[in-house]
């Protein structure tokens, strides 16, 4: 009667897990520890993003800037910076005494330029 008892007790015990033999697993894809760098905390923020800019039929002019609709004199949210004025393609913000432009489409604007520059040069 104690033999069909013993297989299963057995093989519980066998199944349960032993600390001796336990190991942390490690990330195979993280890199060596000697690459990783701890998170720099005090990193700037991002440089904010000009999304699109509307101009309303009373001239009101608008620029989603990092998914927020702003306007001339409308704070940069999370930031220091104020809207100073808003063009058809850019947007001037103001932090202090500094200014700082966004373009809506820089790498078109620059292509824009270069074509111009060189439709001059060859006439």
């Amino acid at each position: 009667m104690a033999a069909p008892l013993m297989r299963p007790l057995a093989l519980a015990l066998a199944l349960l897990p032993m600390p001796a033999a336990a190991q942390a697993l490690v990330d195979p894809t993280l890199p060596p520890a000697s690459l990783r760098s701890a998170p720099n905390e005090s990193a700037a923020p991002p440089a904010p993003k000009l999304q699109m800019i509307l101009r309303g039929p009373d001239e009101l002019q608008r620029a989603l800037i990092d998914g927020r609709w702003l306007r001339v004199g409308d704070p940069l949210p999370g930031s220091t910076a104020r809207v100073l004025s808003i063009t058809d393609s850019a947007v001037v913000l103001a932090r202090g005494s500094q200014t700082e432009s966004l373009e809506l489409l820089p790498t078109i604007a620059t292509r824009a330029a270069a074509i111009d520059t060189e439709q001059e040069a060859q006439k």
